[in-house]
């Protein structure tokens, strides 16, 4: 099995960022590159 370094640390990302799209329309407070695109647009 590979090893796996920072498995935690992309998931915190991950839910941090889907956390400030909280209320977005449709996949975009759900899919993350979705979520990513929106929130750049956001700022």
């Amino acid at each position: 099995m590979p090893r796996v370094k920072r498995g935690g640390l992309r998931r915190a990302k991950r839910r941090r960022l889907l956390a400030r799209t909280k209320g977005f329309y449709q996949t975009k407070s759900k899919l993350y590159r979705a979520a990513k695109d929106a929130v750049d647009t956001s700022l």
